[in-house]
């Protein structure tokens, strides 16, 4: 009799991405069910976003239970069959931002962009979760030769890099700026950054301002909090 019957990854293969799924279960406060687990697996993608309360978490997750429905015209549905299609668009996105990628590259990439979950073994979640927009950024960057990564803070400064190919001006705000709008710089193309002194100890929350009007979070960098507004604050932790 198998004991387990969750699928295990024994495959290794030079251009081939082995993905888990990951699903939050708010009664024990964090990541299970992972649906492949083993050596070989790369990355892991879910598609609960990690940045509401544990109670909303917990609300959602038995409705979904329940009946299987989160609106009228939509199911919830769970599994590797449902990571595949998120990791496969990613990959598609790298490939439009850069046609010369190859398949180890496109591997690559993905994994040196995943975030890792704490708590969770590497078996079951290889590199960490996946980060479609750090992914896509950093490919366009490297065609920029400009390998810089977002939000840098070496010792006494941090260093924010953007990218907008479409943007005419590019700002920054943050509980560090007292919300007041800082210029950034275009180093290149559709790359603008900004360096200022390093805050205080603790978790700042900042946006991009894009062109005076549009107020964007940073693709890039994961943590964040919900702004109120349907979307959300990005987070500088200095410790």
């Amino acid at each position: 009799m198998i004991e387990d019957p969750q699928p295990m990854s024994f495959f290794r293969i030079e251009n081939v991405v082995t993905q888990s799924d990951l699903i939050w279960d708010a009664k024990r406060t964090g990541f299970i069910e992972t649906g492949t687990f083993g050596e070989s697996v790369n990355l892991t993608a879910t598609g609960l976003q990690p940045t509401a309360t544990n109670e909303i978490r917990d609300a959602i997750r038995r409705r979904m239970i329940e009946q299987k429905v989160i609106h009228p015209h939509y199911q919830h549905v769970d599994g590797t069959s449902m990571a595949a299609p998120i990791v496969s668009a990613i990959a598609a996105q790298m490939l439009e931002a850069d046609s010369a990628l190859t398949p180890a590259q496109v591997k690559q990439r993905l994994i040196e962009t995943a975030e890792p979950l704490p708590g969770v073994p590497p078996e079951r979640q290889g590199h960490g979760v996946i980060n479609g927009g750090r992914a896509v950024a950093s490919v366009l960057r490297a065609s920029r030769r400009d390998g810089a990564a977002p939000p840098f803070a070496p010792q006494r400064t941090v260093t924010f890099h953007y990218y907008d190919s479409g943007a005419r001006q590019v700002a920054l705000v943050g509980s560090f700026t007292d919300w007041q709008p800082v210029a950034m710089r275009e180093r290149s193309p559709g790359i603008w950054f900004l360096t200022l002194p390093q805050p205080a100890r603790g978790t700042h929350p900042y946006k991009y301002v894009v062109d005076g009007a549009r107020w964007l979070h940073d693709p890039e960098n994961l943590a964040r909090i919900e702004d109120g507004y349907g979307g959300f604050y990005s987070l500088l932790e200095i410790v």
